[in-house]
């Protein structure tokens, strides 16, 4: 059972013509939004992405809300912070979108077609709330990954992050940043 509120799409459902049991990616049943936000395969590719983007090593935490509390930009402008805290919300709209795509218009688009819909996601996000000045998705992208942008240990206090990320039980945390 989960610890926060999921999504248990055949209760959601029950009472109308859809049955959603399963994830629409990996195919499991009981999809929850642990399993559809983080820890699906196909989700996964998504977030290595912008981990590798930004070389920061991850372990993904077992819950999302779990995720938003480790989610922590320290260091770096005010600018920054607002993009990192972006990139979460970025992502699971992104995973949102294309699940209702293909549960509900039997459209299926490439894992490569998904992570180019979350960078655009991303850039016209920061566009519209004015962190990004540049009119031009590569020069956005370049940016991204620049060398101001790049997270490393020394910004973070990773023994406070470590601890407020370990997995409850398995002693393991999500620290090798």
């Amino acid at each position: 059972m989960e610890k926060y509120p999921c999504l248990h799409m055949v209760d959601t459902m029950e009472g109308k013509e859809w049955e959603i049991w399963k994830c629409a990616f990996a195919g499991k049943t009981g999809e929850t939004s642990s399993h559809l936000f983080l820890h699906c395969t196909f989700t996964a590719q998504i977030w290595s992405m912008f981990l590798n983007f930004l070389e920061v090593k991850w372990t993904m935490p077992e819950h999302t809300a779990d995720l938003l509390s480790c989610w922590i930009r320290r260091g770096g402008s005010k600018r920054q912070k607002t993009w990192w805290n972006l990139i979460p919300h970025c992502i699971w709209w992104t995973v949102w979108k294309e699940r209702n795509s293909r549960n509900f218009e039997d459209i299926s688009n490439s894992i490569h077609k998904v992570k180019w819909n979350c960078i655009v996601s991303l850039y016209f996000w920061c566009k519209e709330i004015g962190l990004e000045d540049s009119d031009q998705l590569l020069e956005f992208i370049r940016i991204l990954a620049s060398p101001q942008h790049i997270l490393n240990a020394e910004e973070y206090n990773v023994y406070q992050f470590s601890k407020k990320c370990a997995f409850a039980g398995s002693g393991t945390a999500a620290s090798s940043l």
